[in-house]
């Protein structure tokens, strides 16, 4: 792998490192503004149950408004680690929004089944062109995440000079012969 350097101050124009920078911070952040308005919504639903009812619906309330609160500390923790450049602050994240993703398209799938079962053909088939255009944007952000975050681990490896000789090697002949 060639040493990815940051450049892009003098000329006006952005590196890939920097890109993948940028998609971080606007992924974490676009993830805790989500989380608060999610949890706005769930406490607001939460308080207008005014009597104790421990039915299904106030505990899958309070379950997703737990769920929901983790999530906005994780993505939180997901941007400190793209501000310091700490590759293991991004796990969690990572982790997160893996599973996110299969828990979303388990659900998604399965409304589009109803959808197909109550003979709602149009509205499926424009559930299946929402969920496969979210879906796929979640996808591409979680890759470059993963992108992020392999370049963290390269930089780390890079600063503790724990490259193998071949590598090393490599990149001086081709360096050389340039």
């Amino acid at each position: 792998m060639p040493i990815i350097t940051c450049d892009c101050t003098g000329n006006g124009t952005c590196c890939s490192v920097c890109k993948l920078n940028v998609v971080g911070y606007v992924t974490g952040w676009l993830g805790v503004i989500w989380r608060i308005v999610l949890v706005a919504f769930l406490s607001t639903t939460l308080s207008n149950i005014t009597e104790y009812d421990p039915s299904l619906y106030s505990i899958l309330l309070a379950t997703c408004l737990c769920y929901v609160l983790t999530s906005l500390v994780v993505n939180s923790v997901f941007i400190y680690g793209v501000y310091k450049k700490k590759r293991h602050f991004m796990l969690p994240y990572i982790t997160l929004a893996a599973f996110e993703l299969i828990i979303g398209v388990i659900i998604l799938s399965g409304i589009i089944m109803v959808l197909f079962a109550v003979s709602a053909v149009l509205f499926a088939v424009y559930t299946i062109c929402f969920a496969v255009l979210i879906i796929g944007i979640n996808f591409t952000l979680w890759l470059y995440t993963i992108l992020l975050y392999n370049d963290f681990e390269y930089d780390a490896k890079l600063t503790r000079g724990e490259f193998d000789n071949i590598a090393l090697t490599r990149m001086h002949s081709i360096n050389s012969h340039t």
